[in-house]
């Protein structure tokens, strides 16, 4: 959330323009704090680490995934291998 001091602030933030690419970007008004379901934010510390081992288990099979074919490629392409 963005919180400005002024309503005026707050108005010209919405009505100017973010991006020249036109629906690229949509900015709203926040909603109403009693309309936002607060238990639906928190987030357990266990899940934050299962989601944190996650991500870097995927980040680090997307690394090798990527890695090991250019390092293929790179050997078959190598200026000896080409010589011969």
């Amino acid at each position: 959330f963005v919180v400005m001091r002024t309503y005026t602030a707050a108005t010209i933030a919405i009505q100017s323009m973010h991006s020249s690419k036109p629906g690229s970007m949509q900015v709203s008004t926040a909603p109403e704090p009693r309309d936002i379901l607060w238990n639906n934010i928190y987030v357990s510390k266990g899940a934050q680490r299962t989601r944190s081992y996650i991500g870097e288990f995927l980040v680090k099979l997307l690394i090798c995934l990527y890695v090991i074919p250019i390092a293929i490629v790179s050997l078959l392409v190598s200026e000896s291998a080409l010589v011969s």
